[in-house]
């Protein structure tokens, strides 16, 4: 018998004291049910009434095409996160690749947009026959499943209608397969683990009841929509930001959310234009001025398009900003300054699954070049990578005698969780002023608190202090993670001078600190990884204070 042993117990109660009961009964009633076709389904068919109303739909997914290559897809090369397969083309449904977020991505159809009708056509023909419902099958999943039936209807229905009416046969059997998976899924919602899984889950049950009408379309609707009204409360927070924290999934949302939204509209109903249009704005401020998000929790650069429209920094984005519900703070400059604050808490609670130890880091670019970056994400496989980008070594703040500030385990799990506390944020002429403390290391024997304070002015840089109060000694360690781009072409007792392009930045610290550059990894995007340096700077001690400051000029 394995026999639990205590510390493994308590990391246990950590996790699962959080979770929420109707989590844990859906979990249980999943695991008992088995699901079958049903014996008779009524007749679903594409709703009639809405062939000229689908414009912007068709419009919003032109950015989609840009994913994927038409003629590799037909080549039967499929490349997800970064990884290329050969498996022809319509592909092997089951292909045994060891990374589950790959086969996922082969059954969301994502790719099926870059696509002509008949070739199209032909994949989701393949799909239907040779890949039926079978328990443990991952493209039954639930998840994979949502994305599906948004891919297909939209694809289908909205911007290959008139093909689709005329091809009597094809149109007849996407019909019906599409009511055997919405009816799959509706049996199936993921509220075991909520967040943005069951966010999906009601926005393809709300598509899919849009794009089509008969009986079970119409439950989908009404269904789709109460519970959707329910999770963007609950997951869209005051300010904007998803509630998971993290600019990638918030991205995704902000795109889920956005083809519900239309969809609805081409039947004359609009709804979550304000909550839209409030994501939008919080999209904004996660982006650095190469245009791309922040890295913060599990984002990754190249997973989803970035709608035109919040890429446009005009004047009303410069100077200082906030989101305060997520806690992410910063500044925007004119001439391509920006910094962005981590300052949060790690997410929701009954499902931390994509945070990070980042409590009080940051990223900061100048002159539209990244200088200080997060490490990223490199994959959602067990590993050393995964577990190295989840720690707080891997990102801009304070460890202590090498603990993350939360207990990360698993490959998504969360034990004891650090709390951010006393978040301060005020304004300044040039910038602003942002100080708190986080208890991620009081759980620890030496009883460690962690208070940060940030001074940023666009004309002086970035000031730092950190100080640390611990009962008994401890290795207090700072780190600041470079972008591969920069090179150190001095380091000194007390400086260190970065180049990044015509960017010089130098960064000065207290000679108490002893100084070494670390080598570390840079994961901008799924399974890439990046060679750069650390700046790590330690003190060892009981009540110890770190203080460094970044000033840039022009090379």
């Amino acid at each position: 018998m394995n026999i639990l042993s205590p510390s493994k117990i308590i990391r246990l109660s950590h996790t699962l004291r959080h979770l929420h009961w109707n989590q844990i009964f859906h979990r249980l009633k999943y695991r008992c049910d088995f699901w079958s076709h049903p014996a008779e389904i009524e007749e679903t068919t594409i709703r009639p009434d809405w062939d000229s109303n689908f414009e912007s739909l068709r419009d919003y997914q032109l950015s989609l095409k840009t994913l994927f290559r038409k003629q590799s897809i037909l080549a039967g090369e499929y490349e997800f996160i970064h990884l290329k397969e050969q498996i022809r083309f319509p592909p092997n449904w089951d292909f045994d690749s060891p990374h589950k977020l790959w086969r996922y991505q082969l059954h969301y159809f994502d790719w099926i947009f870059c696509l002509d009708y008949e070739d199209a056509k032909q994949g989701v023909l393949d799909w239907m026959e040779q890949y039926p419902f079978k328990k443990e099958r991952d493209g039954w999943e639930p998840y994979p499943t949502s994305l599906r039936l948004i891919n297909w209807g939209i694809f289908f229905v909205a911007i290959h209608r008139a093909q689709l009416q005329k091809d009597i046969q094809f149109f007849n059997a996407i019909c019906k397969s599409i009511q055997i998976q919405a009816c799959w899924l509706e049996k199936r919602l993921e509220f075991h683990l909520k967040a943005n899984h069951l966010f999906e889950n009601v926005a393809a049950l709300v598509i899919t009841g849009c794009l089509f009408q008969g009986k079970d379309a119409d439950r989908w609707l009404q269904e789709g929509e109460g519970l959707l009204n329910k999770e963007i409360s609950e997951q869209i927070l005051p300010d904007g930001m998803h509630y998971e924290r993290s600019p990638m999934y918030h991205l995704r949302m902000f795109h889920v959310l956005n083809n519900a939204h239309l969809c609805l509209a081409a039947c004359g109903q609009n709804k979550w234009e304000p909550e839209l249009q409030s994501m939008q704005r919080a999209l904004k401020h996660t982006l650095h001025p190469d245009k791309e998000i922040a890295l913060f929790n599990d984002s990754s650069f190249g997973v989803y398009p970035l709608p035109d429209q919040p890429c446009d920094f005009g004047k009303s984005n410069l100077g200082f900003w906030q989101l305060p519900s997520a806690g992410y703070f910063g500044y925007r400059g004119s001439k391509g300054e920006y910094i962005i604050v981590d300052a949060g808490s790690i997410g929701p609670d009954y499902n931390p699954g994509h945070a990070h130890g980042d409590i009080f880091s940051y990223e900061l670019s100048w002159n539209h070049r990244r200088i200080i970056v997060d490490s990223g994400n490199f994959d959602y496989e067990p590993g050393p990578m995964r577990t190295y980008c989840r720690s707080t070594r891997a990102h801009n703040t304070v460890g202590v005698n090498d603990e993350d500030q939360s207990d990360f385990w698993g490959t998504f799990r969360v034990g004891r969780r650090a709390r951010p506390e006393g978040v301060k944020f005020a304004a300044t002429e040039n910038g602003f002023h942002l100080e708190g403390c986080h208890n991620g290391f009081l759980g620890h024997k030496e009883k460690s608190m962690h208070h940060r304070s940030f001074e940023f002015d666009v004309e002086r840089g970035l000031r730092i202090q950190d100080y640390i109060h611990s009962k008994k000694p401890v290795k207090a360690v700072s780190r600041l993670h470079f972008h591969p781009d920069c090179r150190v072409m001095e380091i000194k007792e007390d400086h260190l001078v970065l180049l990044n392009g015509n960017v010089c930045s130098k960064i000065n610290w207290d000679s108490s600190s002893d100084a070494v550059l670390e080598e570390s990894f840079y994961c901008p995007e799924f399974n890439v990884k990046y060679a750069n340096k650390t700046l790590a700077l330690t003190q060892q001690g009981i009540n110890l204070t770190i203080r460094y400051s970044i000033t840039f000029t022009q090379a």
